[in-house]
C-alpha cells in the first residue's frame, strides 16, 4: 500500500532536483525554450519518452529533442506535474495539456485531465469536450459526455453535433430509458430533424478575405480529423464510409421511441409531415398512437407503453405468489412486493388490471387496512366474493361485491373491467367499472381472451375445440371451431394485432375479416413436442418475455426470435399462483 505521506516526500524530492542543475541530463526544447531533465525521470512518466530514450534516434545520441506543435505554457504544465505534482489544469488549458499528454503517452495526467473534463463538463463546452474525446479515443469521456447528453437532451438536439450522429448512436439515443426530455414531442421532433437533415459543404475559401481564410482554415481542418473519427465509428458499427439514407432509419426509430407518450395535437400534425406521409410503416405508427390518444380503437389491457425514467412511472407484471402482490419490473428485471397489509389474497380468485389499477377477486372475510401513503385500497365482504381495487392515481375508493355461488373470471377490455361467470350474479358495485358481465352457462374451466371489443371464450370439447365470441357493445354473437386443446393458451398485444400462443407452442393471429367475422391464421411454432404452461406474455421493447414456473429442460428448446415479429424471445422464472398482468406504478415502488 502507498503511504501519502511518503508519496508527498517524494514528489518533494523530485521538485528540489529539478531546481537544481544536478544529474541533468537530457533537455527538452519548446515553442524556443529549453528544459533541463532527467532521463529516468521521463522515461518513467512518459512512454513517448521510454521510448525515445531507449532506441537509437538521433534525439537520444544528441541528449535533445524538440517537440513541435506543442506551446511552452501547456510543456510548463506538463513538466510542473510531473516533478512537482501540481495541478495546474484550467478551462483555458485543458484540451491543449489533454492532447499533449496523449502526444507523450503520460497515463495519469491523461486520467488526470479526463477526470477534470468530466467534473467541469457544462453546457457551454461538453461539445468540445465530446469531439476531442472521440479524436482521442477517451471512452470514459465519451460514455460520461453521452450521458450528459441524454440529461440535457433538449439543449443538445438541436446543435449540429446532434444532426451529424450516426444512426446506431441516434438508436441508443432515442431507445434509452434515462433520456431525459419534458415531452416525447420533443424526441419526435428531433428524429425528424436528424432524417431531414443534409449536411452543409465547406464554405469556399477563395471568396473569403485573409483574416477569414486562416480561421476557417483552421476550422475545416479540425473537422477533417473528426470526420476521420465519424469514418472509423462507421467501420465499427459495420457501415462503409458512405452516408446512409436517412430515411431507411425513420421506422426504426419511430417504433423506439414512445411514439405513444406523444401529445395528441403534435401527433395529428405529424400525421401530415410529408417525412410519415411518404412511408407506409412511418405513418402507421404514428396512426396506431393517434387511434391511441383518440381513445377510438380498443387497446386491450397487455399492451404495453414503454415509459422512460423521466416520467416517474414504471412498467412491471404483477402477480400473486403465497397472498402477497409482487411486481416484476421489465426495465430492471428486479421484484418487489407490494406492501399492502392484507392477509387473504391466499384465496385469490381473478386478477386483471387496466393501465394503473389492478383488480384482485378473492374469497375471504379477513380484510384490514391499507397504507394509503402508498395508494387507494378498500373492500367489502359478501357471501362469496370480495372485490378490491388498486389505483394509485386515484383517491377515491371503488368498492364492490359479488353475491351467489358461482366460478369467476376477469378480465379488462377498452377501459372496463369484465367479469365473466358460469351462474347469473348479483353485483353490488358501485361505479361503472363493473358494469360488464359475461354469463358462460354451465361451463366454468374455460380460458378467455380480449380481443378488440369482444371477448373470446375458448372450450375443449371431445374432438372438436371452440371459441365463443362475445362482443360487448354490438351483443353479436359467433361460434368457431378451432383445431387443437385451446386450454391454457394466452394472449399477446404488439399494437393493435393480437396473438394467442398454445400451450404447445402454436403461434396465431386473431384477424377480422371484411364480414366482420374473427379469424384465426397460424404464424409460426415457438417450440415441438412439448407442452408449455406459461403465466403469461408480454411484448416489451421489440421482444417478447414469457413468464413461467419453470423454463423447459433436457433438451427442450424454444425459438429466440422471429424475425419481422419479435427480435428476441426469452423467457423468465416467476413463481406465481396467477396470471401475470402488466401494471403501471410509480417509480418509488421499485425503488
Amino acid at each position: 500500500m502507498v503511504k501519502s505521506t511518503l508519496a508527498c516526500g517524494l514528489q518533494e524530492c523530485l521538485s528540489k532536483e529539478w531546481m537544481g542543475d544536478n544529474f541533468r541530463d537530457f533537455r527538452v526544447v519548446v515553442d524556443g525554450s529549453e528544459y533541463f531533465c532527467h532521463k529516468f525521470i521521463l522515461s518513467a512518466c512518459s512512454t513517448f519518452f521510454k521510448t525515445l530514450l531507449g532506441s537509437d534516434f538521433k534525439e537520444n545520441k544528441e541528449e535533445r529533442v524538440e517537440l513541435k506543435n506543442m506551446s511552452k505554457e501547456t510543456f510548463d504544465v506538463i513538466i510542473n506535474a510531473i516533478y512537482k505534482g501540481v495541478d495546474g489544469l484550467t478551462l483555458d488549458n485543458i484540451i491543449s495539456v489533454w492532447q499533449a499528454s496523449h502526444l507523450l503517452d503520460i497515463p495519469f495526467l491523461i486520467e488526470e485531465c479526463e477526470q477534470f473534463v468530466m467534473e467541469n463538463m457544462s453546457l457551454e463546452n461538453y461539445i468540445k469536450y465530446y469531439s476531442m474525446a472521440k479524436l482521442l479515443h477517451s471512452e470514459n469521456v465519451i460514455k460520461f459526455t453521452i450521458g450528459f447528453m441524454k440529461e440535457n437532451f433538449e439543449p443538445f438536439c438541436v446543435t449540429e453535433t446532434f444532426l451529424e450522429l450516426s444512426f446506431p448512436m441516434l438508436f441508443s439515443f432515442v431507445d434509452d430509458d434515462r433520456l431525459k426530455v419534458k415531452s416525447e414531442d420533443l424526441v419526435l421532433e428531433s428524429i425528424i430533424n436528424w432524417v431531414s437533415y443534409v449536411k452543409q459543404k465547406p464554405p469556399n475559401l477563395e471568396d473569403s478575405d485573409s483574416e477569414t481564410n486562416n480561421t476557417q482554415v483552421t476550422a475545416i481542418e479540425e473537422t477533417d480529423e473528426i470526420q476521420n473519427y465519424k469514418s472509423q465509428e462507421k467501420l465499427i458499427n459495420g457501415e462503409d464510409n458512405k452516408e446512409i439514407d436517412r430515411k431507411r432509419c425513420l421506422v426504426e426509430l419511430l417504433s423506439t421511441a414512445r411514439t405513444f407518450l406523444a401529445s395528441r395535437s403534435y401527433l395529428e400534425n405529424l400525421l401530415i409531415h410529408p417525412l410519415i406521409k411518404s412511408c407506409d410503416e412511418a405513418h402507421e405508427i404514428v396512426y396506431d398512437a393517434l387511434l391511441y390518444q383518440w381513445r377510438s380503437v380498443s387497446f386491450p389491457s397487455n399492451f404495453v407503453i414503454p415509459y422512460r425514467n423521466c416520467n416517474g412511472k414504471r412498467n412491471v407484471m404483477a402477480y400473486i405468489c403465497n397472498g402477497e402482490i409482487y411486481l416484476f419490473d421489465l426495465n430492471s428485471e428486479g421484484i418487489c412486493k407490494l406492501e399492502l397489509y392484507i392477509y387473504d389474497f391466499k384465496s385469490f380468485c381473478a386478477l386483471a388490471s387496466i393501465e394503473s389499477t389492478l383488480c384482485v377477486i378473492y374469497s375471504n372475510r379477513n380484510v384490514s387496512e391499507c397504507d394509503f401513503s402508498k395508494l387507494t385500497l378498500e373492500t367489502h365482504n359478501c357471501e362469496r366474493k370480495n372485490i378490491a381495487i388498486i389505483n394509485p392515481s386515484k383517491s377515491t375508493t371503488i368498492i364492490g361485491k359479488l353475491c351467489g355461488r358461482f366460478s369467476v373470471q376477469l378480465t379488462s377490455l377498452n377501459g372496463t373491467f369484465v367479469i365473466i361467470t358460469n351462474n347469473p350474479v348479483q353485483s353490488h358495485s358501485s361505479q361503472d367499472t363493473f358494469s360488464n358481465w359475461v354469463h358462460l352457462g354451465n361451463e366454468a374451466n374455460v380460458t378467455q381472451v380480449a380481443y378488440q371489443d369482444t371477448i373470446l371464450i375458448f372450450r375443449d370439447g371431445y374432438e372438436q375445440s371452440y371459441v365463443h365470441c362475445s362482443n360487448l357493445y354490438s351483443r353479436l354473437n359467433q361460434d368457431i371451431k378451432i383445431k387443437g386443446p385451446t386450454k391454457d393458451i394466452i394472449s399477446i398485444q404488439k399494437g393493435r394485432k393480437t396473438f394467442i400462443l398454445y400451450t404447445n407452442g402454436s403461434l396465431k393471429s386473431i384477424e377480422t375479416t371484411g364480414d366482420n367475422k374473427i379469424q384465426f391464421t397460424f404464424i409460426i411454432q415457438l417450440w415441438n413436442n412439448f407442452d408449455w404452461i406459461l403465466k403469461g406474455a408480454v411484448y416489451f421493447k421489440k421482444e417478447l418475455i414469457l413468464f413461467c414456473s419453470a423454463k423447459p429442460t433436457d433438451g427442450k428448446s424454444f425459438l429466440t426470435s422471429v424475425p419481422g415479429l419479435f427480435e428476441k424471445i426469452r423467457a423468465v422464472e416467476i413463481q406465481s399462483q396467477s396470471k401475470v398482468v402488466p401494471l403501471i406504478v410509480p417509480e418509488s415502488w421499485c425503488s
